[in-house]
């Protein structure tokens, strides 16, 4: 997606990118990235309005 490696939805099997859910890094391993996502999980307080949830920790990018 815009010449970079991302991970994203796409609505069939080697579709076209429909929704970015991840922009990787040079080099980065879009698999793993992605498996890092998906083992991921915490439940959210239901009194949230909206949930918001820092992913960079778990999936290993850098708070800079």
């Amino acid at each position: 997606m815009n010449g970079q490696n991302v991970v994203c939805t796409a609505n069939q099997v080697s579709g076209r990118c429909e929704n970015l859910i991840l922009t990787l890094k040079p080099n980065e391993d879009g698999v793993q990235a992605l498996n890092n996502l998906l083992a991921w999980h915490q439940p959210l307080s239901k009194g949230n309005r909206t949930p918001y949830v820092d992913l960079r920790e778990h999936l290993g990018i850098s708070k800079e």
